[in-house]
């Protein structure tokens, strides 16, 4: 391999997040590249590897520069003082019947060969730094959630890069965050691909940290295609499969963008704003039952609507990939049974835009390139880019903080509205806590029992009768959402445990906390503080419609405590 030239990028400056290096072009074959950069496990076993655990700051990039020292880690060192943040190759396989290589040269790259022959080899490749983030994975018990999926247009061909990662959690927008563990270079999203690079993963973890048992207990998270679920069943054949709602609900929304409403080719008798009307609320009731027994009869019942407006054809096939096929069925809010692992993708899709750019800011690298380009340069600045990001995933231990808690303005008028003695009741080991829209309505032992046979996905014959303006769906589900059940559980992933308190709610699932969670585990804190409210936030435009809808219940709630009250004082004294 031969040193072209060095130089800089002209607009190396204009990119927001791009690291002030030097650049360096290089030509010859890419194999050898892909030699250089390879993990050397022999030497590993010669210098008897013992993993690290330590906690000091900078432990990882200790550990990075005496992998590098010992000869481990070869590579031509792009980032000295950085030898954590380097890209280093897993493994690289042809994934072929005749397992012979096509060299990747830049002069040969315009050719394609289609077919079992010879293909371009799959490059799997990662970070010390990224693959350290299965070590906090491992401390918290992999109580957490995984996403895999694949992105094209990085190259100037069909490859395409297939990243799978774990999901984090910012506490201070309480959002989810995605922290990739390992890239896969690939020709397509093939299942042979995906398969080699998992493989290869826990390969590396094993042998460079002492990892074992790779299972992410909340599940990996993945789009409708056989290729992942199947390749996560041989690679993690603990995991949970769960199926991304966001791309099920957008195949019903009618709002003319690229990729949505692909059901509206599939009905019979229908007009296209069927599918806004009915058959997107139906999708997204089905997403917000709390367990499989409720999910079943919403479907029944959903089923028996399609059918009566002449889309059985389309029930059938939407039950067909989501409904009966269980490698796609998990993609209610509670699938995974873990707190903060819901079945969703957008960690991951905002992670392949922020790799590929937009109209509006460049991304990490500069697409379009050739493969040769993208290994040599490209990707060494994706990896580079992704190691450094210094949080880690979090578990499903969301203890909210109550200064955080007390600065909500809302939470501080939901607590004062609140009252223990009619919207709290003790249930299963917890308690029953109102949802805001029925704040101040007693909770009577009827209430819960129709809770209790919703949950089991049972409804009354003359449900409909009493509720003649309602849907029979929306009764089986506002059964349920009435209900905040909280419960308290201890942490012993910490020295000395710590107590919580957690929720069922599909806002807590997503946020890991709620107005109903963060009152029960700072009780005795609020009332410290009587109800003073502190003065209210600019609301931004993202959660502008969920904040009008608290504010909106809140006020909701504070006529009804009025109106009780009023009604307590005219009635007359009983001598």
């Amino acid at each position: 391999m031969s040193l072209v030239r060095f130089r800089k990028k002209a607009n190396q400056t204009s990119r927001k997040s791009a690291p002030t290096v030097t650049r360096i072009q290089y030509s010859g074959d890419i194999k050898e590249y892909i030699t250089l950069h390879r993990i050397n496990y022999e030497r590993l076993k010669e210098i008897h590897w013992k993993p690290i655990r330590w906690r000091e700051v900078g432990w990882i990039r200790t550990m990075a520069s005496i992998l590098r020292d010992s000869g481990v880690l070869c590579g031509l060192g792009y980032y000295e003082k950085l030898p954590e943040r380097d890209l280093i190759v897993l493994d690289s396989d042809e994934v072929t019947e005749n397992g012979r290589w096509r060299y990747l040269h830049e002069s040969r790259e315009g050719v394609h060969t289609t077919g079992l022959g010879t293909r371009g080899g799959t490059v799997v490749f990662s970070s010390i730094a990224l693959l350290a983030n299965a070590i906090w994975c491992e401390e918290m018990k992999w109580e957490v959630c995984a996403n895999v999926d694949g992105t094209h247009g990085i190259s100037n061909s069909s490859y395409k890069l297939i990243t799978l990662g774990v999901n984090g959690f910012s506490d201070s927008t309480l959002s989810r965050t995605f922290h990739p563990l390992v890239y896969i270079l690939g020709e397509g999203e093939r299942e042979t691909v995906a398969l080699h690079g998992f493989l290869n993963l826990k390969v590396a973890l094993h042998s460079l940290f002492g990892i074992e048992n790779v299972c992410f207990k909340g599940g990996i998270v993945s789009d409708a295609t056989p290729v992942f679920p199947n390749s996560v069943k041989t690679a993690f054949p603990s995991t949970p499969l769960l199926s991304c709602y966001p791309h099920i609900i957008r195949k019903f929304k009618m709002d003319g963008r690229s990729g949505n409403g692909l059901y509206a080719a599939k009905l019979k008798t229908q007009k296209p704003q069927w599918l806004t009307d009915e058959a997107e609320p139906a999708v997204k009731r089905l997403a917000r039952c709390k367990t499989v027994k409720q999910k079943e009869k919403m479907w029944h019942l959903t089923k028996e609507q399609w059918e009566i407006d002449g889309e059985g054809a389309m029930a059938a096939t939407f039950a067909k990939t989501y409904i009966d096929n269980p490698d796609f069925a998990n993609w209610h809010y509670t699938a995974s049974g873990k707190h903060g692992c819901v079945p969703c993708n957008n960690p991951m899709e905002r992670h392949n835009l922020a790799i590929k750019g937009s109209a509006n800011f460049f991304g990490y690298i500069e697409t379009g390139k050739t493969l040769f380009q993208c290994l040599t340069k490209e990707f060494v600045v994706l990896v580079y880019q992704a190691s450094t990001d210094l949080s880690y995933p979090s578990s499903g231990l969301p203890v909210v903080n109550y200064e955080k808690a007390f600065k909500n303005d809302q939470f501080m008028e939901f607590q004062s509205l609140l009252d223990p003695n009619v919207d709290i009741k003790e249930y299963g080991g917890g308690w029953l806590v109102n949802e805001l829209t029925y704040l101040a309505l007693p909770i009577t032992e009827e209430d819960v029992e129709k809770m209790e046979m919703a949950l089991e996905g049972k409804v009354e014959e003359n449900t409909c009768m009493e509720n003649e303006n309602k849907d029979i769906r929306d009764v089986l589900l506002s059964r349920t959402a009435r209900f905040h059940h909280v419960r308290k559980s201890v942490w012993t992933g910490t020295n000395p445990p710590i107590e919580y308190f957690h929720c069922d709610c599909r806002e807590y699932y997503f946020k890991r906390w709620c107005f109903q969670s963060a009152y029960m585990q700072h009780r005795e804190k609020l009332s410290l503080l009587g109800n003073k409210i502190p003065a209210k936030k600019k609301c931004n435009s993202k959660s502008a419609s969920s904040h009008m809808a608290v504010t909106n219940a809140l006020r909701a709630a504070k006529e009804r405590i009025r109106v009780k009250k009023r009604n307590k004082t005219d009635q007359p004294e009983t001598i």
